[in-house]
């Protein structure tokens, strides 16, 4: 009950709910009251009450507590709370990305560790477990790619703001396709390599090529593999191509150049391995009878390609074993020449030697330093006289040096017919000792089926150091090999055993001698000295110097240097130079009647140089290169490619490379052996080139 005198509480008492609307006091006359100005109607205020409950009544809760948050927190706080929780999880993903990134250093440092154990070991003794522990290395560093892309997916999001997170990224999904294309081939290797080992891990892999066709049957199960590398290759690169490289890191730019280099170096070999059926198939004769011509180059009497041709042979391939063959000596009517007209299909330089009947210039070694010219015009020759075993298939040569690799694999050799045991010790005393007799080429000839014959019937423990040597004479163009078939040569090239000449596409230096009259190149020493200038808008001045040692000190030692027998002691050379396109010469005062040479591919140049007896000389040019350096990103990229010539003994090569003034070395492949800080950054490269030699230079401006 109500008490009537207790004070009002200021609380509105309920209304009645059968109480009219019509009942309720005015609203105008209430703020009247009240000493209001405003003017409101009776209808409106109830009616923007009513909706104002109405909307309250339809908010969410997610709402209602931003609609608190607003009344109670400023914008600028919010701001920064927002920024804060970013923090907060970037740091988070960033310190797994960390952990993650070092578990991938790790990983990544014990391939490379593995990589170099299995690239020092010669490859007639790799053995399986060689490869075993290349491909765990790799799956490894595969898995923990996969990790680290998982860890930092979330960092996507801000790495627009950020070149070097963009790239790197970028470079973590490239790097998971190329570690599993590799793993890929290696996978596809296992069934191939198990057999060559005959299944026991610790056997080379060398020990076991005794069946082509199996090798065949089994690349062709692993070829599945081959094709899923080739679908993880093809993803890396399209990531390569598409890469920005703008605003880039040095360090992370080196990464994706070295990882460049890491795709094309994969994508050669599983080519090659995805069409190896196919070559072996072919080259072993698994499908037919192949007929391969041999040309017996000696490169005491240097040529362009090799050597002079003394000797030739020829030798038969069916189900991967040599079945027939046969040596002989290289005169005017052996092999049989063909006809006069063959002359038509090739055309000799009016710089080149001088032949009685032009005709031999396709035989007796020609003028390109390219292999598979030479090749090429030897094959056609011998096919075109209707010579044995034509038309051949393949041409392969070999120096004085590979037989001397040869000899050293296989030990001695009897010739029956000359009573005379030959190895390598005393390979070169004994064939110009019979050289001295006229029946010279004709135990050449005999020699060199007892080699032939030796190598055939080599027993299984002395196959690796067979193809030991067969891989050194390879690797130095002693050996060379080119075939009929364009797609077959290709895969060689892809190899480096063709003798190919590189078409340049940055600075590039072949110097090519052809010896004139003697057999004097053994104690002849070259050696090439190069100092070039880089000049800020990517061109290059470049001084070249050649020098020739003849000194009596070797030659007396030299069995080929014999004024009696082996032609005069003085030593001439046809000296041509391949340099880059548009290179022009800007002081030459060495070189005798130096003269440029219409060529496409090469600014080519052709002297003839003179070398007495117990004398030395030099030759010296300077010249003029344009664009030798191209863009990486905001860096510069400086590649210098020295070729070497078939045939040609190891020889000193000195390079100086002088930056642009005011640039920074980045990095260089391979190490310098000496860095100056002058006026301008040099680097000092010392080299015996008994290979082709690449350097390559980046740097900023």
């Amino acid at each position: 009950m109500t008490n009537p005198n207790r004070p009002s509480t200021g609380r509105s008492v309920q209304p009645d709910p059968l109480r009219s609307r019509d009942d309720v006091p005015d609203l105008d006359q209430l703020i009247a009251n009240a000493g209001t100005a405003e003017s409101i109607t009776s209808q409106e205020k109830p009616q923007r009450t009513k909706v104002r409950r109405r909307s309250r009544r339809d908010r969410t809760p997610w709402q209602k507590f931003w609609r608190r948050v607003r009344k109670r927190t400023s914008p600028l706080t919010i701001i920064v709370g927002i920024v804060a929780v970013i923090v907060v999880v970037v740091v988070g993903l960033s310190v797994l990305l960390a952990d993650a990134s070092n578990q991938l250093s790790n990983s990544w440092a014990s391939l490379n560790r593995v990589m170099n154990s299995v690239r020092n070991t010669p490859g007639t003794e790799l053995t399986l477990s060689d490869f075993e522990r290349l491909r765990l290395s790799v799956t490894d560093l595969s898995d923990r790619l996969a990790l680290t892309k998982g860890r930092a997916g979330l960092l996507s999001l801000v790495a627009g703001f950020n070149s070097d997170l963009r790239v790197t990224l970028d470079m973590l999904n490239i790097a998971h396709d190329l570690s599993q294309a590799t793993d890929n081939l290696l996978l596809g290797l296992q069934p191939t390599l198990f057999f060559m080992v005959s299944g026991e891990e610790e056997e080379s892999v060398a020990t076991g090529i005794s069946s082509g066709e199996r090798l065949v049957e089994l690349l062709e199960v692993g070829r599945g593999r081959m094709i899923a590398a080739n679908e993880a290759l093809a993803r890396a690169k399209a990531g390569l191509d598409t890469m920005s490289l703008d605003g880039v890191s040095p360090g992370l730019l080196l990464n994706v150049e070295e990882m460049r280099l890491v795709y094309t170096e994969v994508s050669d070999i599983n080519a090659l391995l995805s069409q190896a059926p196919e070559l072996l198939t072919a080259v072993f004769g698994l499908e037919g009878q192949k007929n391969y011509l041999v040309l017996s180059q000696n490169n005491d009497e240097i040529r362009p390609s090799g050597g002079f041709i003394g000797t030739y042979g020829w030798f038969v391939v069916r189900n991967g074993r040599i079945t027939d063959f046969d040596y002989r000596s290289s005169t005017p009517t052996s092999p049989n020449p063909p006809p006069d007209s063959f002359l038509e299909t090739f055309t000799l330089p009016d710089w080149w030697i001088n032949f009685q009947n032009p005709i031999y210039a396709a035989w007796d070694g020609s003028w390109s330093p390219d292999f598979r010219v030479t090749a090429d015009m030897a094959a056609r020759y011998y096919n075109a006289g209707n010579n044995p075993q034509s038309p051949v298939d393949g041409v392969i040569a070999l120096d004085v040096s590979a037989f001397e690799l040869l000899l050293g694999a296989l030990g001695e050799v009897d010739v029956p017919s000359y009573n005379v045991r030959v190895d390598e010790g005393n390979f070169r005393d004994v064939i110009y000792d019979i050289r001295e007799e006229s029946t010279h080429k004709e135990f050449l000839a005999e020699l060199y089926n007892q080699i032939f014959a030796a190598w055939q019937d080599v027993d299984q423990e002395n196959s690796e150091a067979v193809l030991g040597a067969l891989l050194e004479a390879l690797q130095g163009k002693h050996l060379m090999v080119a075939f009929t078939d364009p797609q077959l040569n290709d895969l060689i090239s892809t190899l480096g055993w063709s003798g190919a000449q590189t078409p340049p596409d940055s600075d590039y230096i072949m110097v090519v001698d052809a010896n004139l009259g003697n057999k004097s190149n053994s104690s002849v020493l070259r050696g090439l000295t190069y100092d070039v200038l880089l000049n800020p808008d990517g061109s290059a001045d470049g001084r070249l110097s050649i020098g020739y040692a003849y000194f009596d000190s070797v030659a007396a030692q030299d069995p080929a240097v014999d004024a009696r027998f082996h032609g005069p002691l003085n030593y001439r050379s046809l000296v041509q130079l391949y340099l880059p396109p548009g290179t022009t010469i800007t002081q030459q005062n060495d070189l005798p009647r130096l003269t440029q040479v219409d060529n496409d591919t090469y600014a080519q140049f052709v002297s003839r140089i003179a070398v007495d007896y117990d004398t030395s000389e030099r030759y010296q040019l300077s010249y003029h290169v344009p664009n030798v350096s191209d863009a990486i990103g905001q860096y510069q990229r400086y590649r210098l490619v020295l070729q070497k010539q078939p045939g040609m003994r190891p020889s000193d090569v000195n390079v100086q490379i002088q930056l642009p003034e005011g640039a920074s070395l980045v990095s260089t492949q391979p190490q310098s052996d000496a860095t100056y800080s002058l006026e301008r950054t040099v680097l000092d490269f010392r080299f015996v080139m008994d290979s082709d030699i690449e350097i390559e230079i980046i740097y900023s401006q």
